[in-house]
Order: C-alpha cells, then structure tokens, then sequence
C-alpha cells in the first residue's frame, strides 16, 4: 500500500524554503510579534515591555528615539527570530514571532516605581543610579538623605476641552537628564498636590480619553499648575508608543 500523502511530505526547514515560502514566514513572524507587542501595551500599560526598553535605551545608552520605533524593531526582532531558529511553518513562525515577549520581559524585568509623596516627609533626593541600575531597576527616591533638603509642594489642578471631569490620571515624574521613571502614583480626580526636592522635573499625566501631557518643572519654590488635557480618540496604550521622546 501506497504511504499516506501527508505522511509522505517531509518537514521543511527554513533554509530550505523557496523564497515565498521564506515571506511567508516572515509575515507570519511579524503578525505575532505585532499582537504580542499590542497584547502587552493594553493589558500591562506601565509595565509594558516596549515601554521598559524604551526607558532602558534613554537611561543608558542616551537614545532619545519614538517609542514606536522601539516597536517596530521589536516587530523586525521578532522576524529574524522565525529565521534564527528554524520553523517549518507559517504557524510556527506566528508563535516564533510572538515569543518576542519573554525574551524582553527576561532582559528587561518591571519594577512598580515608588509613589509621588504626597507629604513633606516623604519627599527625598533620588538617588543616584550606577549604570546597572538604570537597565533594570527605575530611579527612585533614596530612604535616608545625607543632607536635609526644602521640601516644595506642588498643586496640580487639570482641565479638559471638552469641559467634562477628569476621573483619574496617572502622574509620573521623569528625570529630564536621564529619562528615568523616578515616582509615579494613580489619582482619583482632576486634583493632585505632592512634595518633591528642588530641582528638575518633567512631569508626565495620563486621563483616560486625553492626549498625554507633559510640563517641565524647575521646582525652586512651592508651585500651582494648571494642565490643560485634549480630548482624543485614541487609546492611552496607542498614545505611549505614538507619542514623541521625552
């Protein structure tokens, strides 16, 4: 008897592929990786993978780039995995593809950075980060300063467009030199007053249905800001990846 036709077609390598065989796999690749990265935006928002990187690529090596082309050589990535490690199809180049992830999710852990302090007491210096530090763990502030600093409080009252409340908005403060993540804290409202050190800021807040804002603060004495947010169609997941380098 004649052997089963499917049993009879042996497994391709990719080495082995024609070459639209080989674009196949490559799409494929790319499809995975591109849900993957989309995935990790929308479920895990700060703790992102591609928002990681791109802190760890402004933190050490000084690359001030788009997010969004952080993730489009994370997609690039994630083709070149289908080729690097053999696969014998379009299905397991879509797998290959979306595994992306856990190699960066390995490289790049995700630490929750310290609340912004919201009394005098907890307002303190951050501290000074080596070179290892910055990859993977975010610049926080230091338990115990070797020299008392002022203490400045700083009332953010936020604004929309379109007139309507802001529910909540996510505030995180950025060092400006570096690029690092050094406090951020979740708050119910449109108000938020909290206490920092005097010296540079950028303070990034994110609301629901807004565009993302930023401000510089030169903090050398108590301040009241105002924040005017845009209404937006496009979601804060999408936002993080489009907008440009801070």
């Amino acid at each position: 008897m004649g052997a089963h036709p499917a049993a009879a077609k042996p497994a391709l390598k990719t080495s082995k592929l024609s070459p639209r065989q080989k674009i196949y796999i490559g799409l494929s690749g790319a499809f995975g990786g591109v849900l993957a990265i989309l995935a990790d935006l929308i479920q895990k928002e700060q703790a992102s993978a591609v928002v990681k990187v791109d802190e760890a690529l402004r933190t050490t090596l000084m690359l001030s780039i788009s997010p969004l082309i952080v993730a489009l050589f994370l997609v690039g990535f994630s083709v070149a995995l289908c080729f690097v490690f053999s696969v014998d199809s379009s299905k397991s180049a879509f797998y290959r593809g979306a595994s992306i992830l856990t190699v960066l999710m390995t490289l790049v852990p995700y630490k929750v950075p310290l609340s912004i302090p919201t009394t005098p007491e907890q307002a303190q210096p951050p501290v000074q980060s080596s070179f290892l530090d910055h990859v993977f763990v975010p610049a926080v502030y230091a338990q115990a300063p070797a020299v008392a600093q002022a203490k400045f409080r700083i009332d953010v009252r936020l604004t929309t467009s379109n007139g309507k409340k802001v529910p909540s908005a996510i505030y995180t403060l950025i060092d400006p030199a570096t690029g690092a993540t050094i406090a951020r804290s979740n708050v119910q409202g449109s108000e938020f007053s909290f206490y920092v050190t005097g010296r540079d800021y950028l303070l990034r807040v994110e609301a629901p249905n807004y565009s993302i804002a930023q401000r510089s603060l030169n903090v050398k004495s108590s301040q009241t800001l105002t924040i005017p947010l845009s209404a937006t169609w496009m979601p804060l997941a999408i936002q993080r990846v489009w907008r440009s380098p801070s």
